[in-house]
């Protein structure tokens, strides 16, 4: 079955539409990620001034490491979402397919490149709070399950996206 060649108006359209969303995803995830570290390290650094047992200390810590976390999260999408310059010189449909790819790759690796960094901060705070007030031992596990479900809530809606890029992939290559 011969294929027709999509419009070089469509592929412009189609990367002109997705660049934006990616980029208006980005800029809120920064301000965010900036925002929360910055609460963040004020929180550890009130929490670490009135420590006065070592459970307080783990805790107030693990705002910080968390926050770091975080700036370490962000900072990978600020350096992922800057333009490659050699895809430029590619045509219009390629470039597109390999700017869809890679985007799609990403989300499915957020597990490892957003989740993952924070868990070492929310592990720190958790068990600080956790020996720091063995009376609340159950409202320490209820939030740990909340952060948790909220993560894994985190990575299945990422992994749906990268599915519907997927999608969308295999729509430009039928088209193309």
């Amino acid at each position: 079955m011969p294929t027709i060649p999509i419009p070089l108006d469509t592929i412009r359209n189609r990367h002109s539409r997705f660049e934006r969303m990616i980029h208006r995803r980005n800029l809120r995830e920064l301000v965010a990620g900036g925002a929360a570290a910055l609460v963040l390290l004020v929180v550890g650094t009130l929490r670490l001034m009135q420590a006065q047992q070592p459970a307080a200390v783990l805790s107030a810590l693990g705002f910080w490491v968390l926050a770091l976390g975080i700036l370490g999260a962000v900072g990978y999408l600020f350096r992922r979402a800057r333009k490659d310059r050699r895809d430029l010189a590619l045509p219009g449909r390629t470039h597109l397919a390999l700017r869809l790819g890679r985007e799609r790759d990403a989300l499915r690796r957020v597990w490892l490149t957003y989740v993952a960094p924070m868990l070492p901060g929310f592990v720190l705070i958790y068990l600080g709070q956790w020996l720091q007030a063995p009376e609340s031992r159950g409202a320490t596990l209820w939030a740990a399950g909340i952060t948790a479900a909220v993560l894994l809530g985190v990575i299945v809606l990422n992994l749906l996206a990268a599915r519907a890029i997927a999608r969308e992939l295999r729509e430009l290559e039928r088209e193309g």
